[in-house]
């Protein structure tokens, strides 16, 4: 469309060159139906961008579901490691040097997973799990953020 303002822009201001006022008339048109088309496209891509994240929300979700119907492992990240509590100043129970996997057992908060690695129960920060994980993760913190909202009104 800018290309079309800038051919016009330079039609008319060119010395000798007299354009009709149907030829401007035709020009302004064909401008007019392009800026309809770009609307158009960009209601539709903002349409599209909508289910796909509606879309994400879902897969999140199922995959969620199918970690918490048993014992699924999740993925950790070279030396993550694995705390005896909620928080990274309460001691270490495990080192994974090289990344591993642990068994999910239960989301704490926003920040923390309940794991099993080795059998032993331990807590992991939600940014020591691998982006792979991840999905299983925003389900859940999206779940826990409902319930804090639904127990505060």
């Amino acid at each position: 469309m800018t290309k079309k303002l800038t051919l016009l822009f330079l039609i008319l201001t060119l010395p000798g060159f007299d354009l009709l006022a149907q030829d401007i008339d035709e020009l302004q048109n064909e401008i007019n139906s392009y800026e309809i088309i770009n609307a158009e496209l960009s209601d539709s891509l903002t349409s599209i961008e909508a289910k796909i994240d509606s879309l994400q929300e879902m897969i999140d979700q199922l995959a969620f579901e199918d970690l918490l119907e048993g014992g699924k492992e999740i993925y950790l990240k070279p030396n993550s490691l694995i705390y005896e509590g909620d928080h990274v100043t309460r001691p270490v129970i495990a080192k994974l040097p090289e990344g591993g996997t642990a068994i999910f057992i239960e989301p704490v908060n926003a920040n923390y997973t309940k794991v099993n690695y080795q059998g032993t129960e331990g807590f992991v920060p939600n940014w020591s799990i691998e982006e792979k994980s991840e999905a299983l993760l925003r389900a859940e913190t999206k779940r826990l953020e409902s319930q804090r909202k639904a127990e505060e009104e």
